[in-house]
């Protein structure tokens, strides 16, 4: 295998392994976070020790590369396969280095002498493991993170399918049984995949050829290519990095389609460069998760409105086809409602609907607390004026009563000779006395009744009043909303945790607190039965309220008000 080049990976790339060959350059080796922008200073430092004859050997290499790749770009339909410049640069470079012995009069850097043949395997030192694990772990992600990445793409760019659990089984498998023989971490190198896929290259049978060459050359004529130029190598490397280094122009694009896709560019590509390749991966992973994050707990929220003459239903502020039906909001989320986002959704649902839960509530509390109030005032009052008519009565019964008896005592102390006159005037008194007193009593008695009856009467009348008032303040309410149906299409709703089932279960409460209807409609399969086993549904919240799509749902609450002119304009639409 060759050392560099062609078995280099983007990780030589990032700490520009390949760089310093071309100037002939020998640079400090530097490791840990910001070590590419020490080893370009240093770089920068050494220009001036660069050797020209390893220069003019990369500028002519880089040349012919460019070239010759250039024609089978403009050719490749006329071409029966692409010209395999890399390879007949490499043998011309170790052929023109070997008789003309430039080694020896220029010092030009070669690769040296390849070590042929394999080792023996044997089983791998385990007091090492406690020294390399953590090394070993990052190795493993980065490894896995380039090989199915570059699958990835040229899946993309060829039309297959990658398997990524293949793939992690496969960079397994080969670490595992390459450990035995002391090789190097298993990967997909990028340099060696731009190589083979520039040159024709498109299935395992190009890899195979690619394996037994390798394999050919590590066992046999690896000692041939020790005359081969780094400088060439190198070159090689970085012209089939082209198409690496035009995603460069994809930042222009990103910024007018998607910002946030930019946004991770920017930032794995900057993370990569500051902190080398493990690190740089780990910040654009954890990056990547918060975006997703954001993005949920930052959703659109819509009112959606009706397409005359469908059963579509879309969002008003972007399609102006779509109009509101009378007294229905439908509120739709464009992501599915869990705990980061609940509180959100109740907000933007009142936000959407102008109907403020609230307020509505607390004005609410506020009149019952000020109609009973008011209904405890009356009663005071009330119980008040019967005290004063039963003191009253009592007063009068008293005075009727006394001047009776001082009417007896004066008649008693008349001549005995007027006795049938006086018996007379006493009969006369008495009766009219007892008909006092009946007239009292019973005038106590209807007093008392009437007092009552007045009394009963008048939280009977209060009671009409209190709910006449009600109704009046809903229906006042609802003249000022204009809502009395609240339909919820969840349709992009994947799943449902315990937050969110809280807050539906609150949406519903809440909104029929002050007599809004809410409805669920568009729910999966799968948010059903979570529903379900949450609990959710109840004599308050009956399955009646819940719709396959929102068309069933509007038209359900269109025949229960009786408004059959909408429900008789789809019909015939959709029949037509």
């Amino acid at each position: 295998m060759f050392p560099h080049g062609l078995d280099g990976n983007l990780s030589d790339l990032i700490r520009c392994g390949e760089l310093k060959y071309l100037f002939g350059v020998k640079p400090a080796r530097f490791t840990g976070p910001l070590s590419l922008i020490y080893t370009l200073v240093d770089i920068c430092r050494l220009l001036p020790e660069t050797k020209v004859p390893e220069l003019v050997v990369s500028l002519v290499a880089l040349s012919v590369l460019i070239v010759v790749k250039e024609i089978n770009d403009c050719y490749r339909q006329k071409l029966p396969m692409p010209i395999p410049i890399e390879i007949i640069a490499i043998i011309a470079a170790t052929i023109i280095i070997y008789f003309a012995d430039l080694t020896s009069k220029y010092n030009i850097d070669v690769v040296g002498e390849i070590p042929s043949g394999l080792k023996a395997p044997r089983a791998p030192d385990a007091t090492l493991f406690t020294d390399v694990i953590g090394d070993a772990f990052a190795i493993a992600i980065v490894g896995y993170a380039i090989n199915i990445s570059l699958g990835k793409t040229f899946a993309l760019k060829h039309g297959y399918k990658v398997d990524s659990n293949q793939e992690l089984v496969a960079l397994g498998l080969s670490n595992t049984v390459g450990g035995f023989f002391q090789c190097y971490s298993v990967t997909s190198s990028l340099s060696r995949s731009l190589v083979q896929e520039s040159t024709g290259g498109k299935t395992q049978v190009a890899g195979l050829i690619s394996s037994v060459i390798v394999l050919v050359t590590v066992l046999k004529i690896g000692s041939l290519f020790s005359n081969l130029p780094k400088a060439v190598l190198s070159t090689i490397v970085f012209v089939n990095l082209k198409g690496m280094f035009k995603q460069f122009l994809d930042v222009s694009l990103l910024w007018k389609t998607n910002k946030v896709d930019l946004m991770v560019w920017l930032v794995t590509f900057t993370s990569t460069i500051l902190l080398n390749l493990d690190m740089g991966l780990a910040v654009s992973v954890g990056f990547s998760m918060l975006t997703v994050i954001f993005r949920t707990q930052l959703p659109r929220y819509s009112i959606l409105g009706h397409v005359s003459g469908t059963d579509l239903y879309l969002d008003t502020d972007t399609y102006k086809e779509a109009k509101e039906i009378p007294g229905i909001k439908i509120f739709r989320s464009s992501t599915t409602i869990y705990y980061t986002n609940a509180e959100m959704y109740l907000e933007a649902l009142q936000e959407k609907s102008g109907i403020e839960i609230g307020k509505l509530l607390m004005a609410k509390k506020k009149q019952e607390r000020k109609l009973k109030r008011k209904e405890e005032k009356e009663n005071n009052k009330a119980k008040k004026e019967a005290k004063k008519q039963r003191k009253a009565v009592r007063r009068l019964s008293k005075d009727t009563f006394s001047e009776m008896n001082e009417r007896k005592v004066s008649a008693g102390l008349k001549e005995q000779s007027q006795g049938d006159v006086v018996a007379l005037g006493l009969t006369e008194t008495s009766t009219n006395g007892l008909s006092i007193g009946q007239v009292n009593k019973a005038y106590q008695h209807d007093t008392i009744m009437s007092d009552s009856d007045s009394e009963t009467g008048y939280h009977g009348d209060n009671s009409i009043n209190m709910v006449s008032q009600r109704g009046n303040e809903e229906k006042e309410r609802a003249v000022r909303s204009g809502t009395h149906s609240i339909i919820l299409d969840i349709s992009t709703t994947s799943f449902v945790d315990t937050v969110s089932v809280k807050t539906l279960k609150n949406i519903f409460r809440d909104f029929g607190e002050i007599d809004l209807d809410v409805y669920l409609a568009g729910c999966q399969a799968c948010v059903v039965e979570q529903l379900e086993a949450a609990g959710f549904f109840s004599e308050s919240i009956p399955k009646s309220r819940l719709f396959v799509t929102v068309h069933d749902a509007v038209l359900h609450i269109l025949k229960k008000l009786g408004d059959t002119d909408f429900v008789l304009d789809v019909s015939c639409s959709t029949q037509m």
